[in-house]
């Protein structure tokens, strides 16, 4: 694990999500993933636990992800909490 993959802020994470980065990331013990999709559909971002289909959140924004639940928090929320195990850039 590389701390430097690590996001300083909100911002900083938006910043990369637009630019089409994609981030693998752990939060209390669970992997995520989060990015835009690789084929057409109706959503340009979305979010998701690893090998589970029905923890899947698609957004139009990376603004609107952020409002992905992880229980009692938000994406926006545990940006300085989750550890970024991978990124594209």
């Amino acid at each position: 694990m590389n701390k430097e993959y690590n996001f300083k802020s909100v911002e900083d994470l938006l910043e990369h999500i637009n630019r089409g980065c994609e981030v693998g990331f752990l939060y209390k013990g669970k992997e995520y993933f989060m990015g835009m999709p690789t084929k057409k559909v109706d959503y340009k971002f979305f979010i998701g636990e690893c090998c589970n289909d029905n923890s899947d959140g698609e957004y139009m924004t990376a603004e609107e992800m952020l409002e992905y639940s992880f229980g009692d928090r938000k994406l926006k929320d545990i940006v300085n909490d989750m550890e970024v195990i991978e990124r594209s850039f």
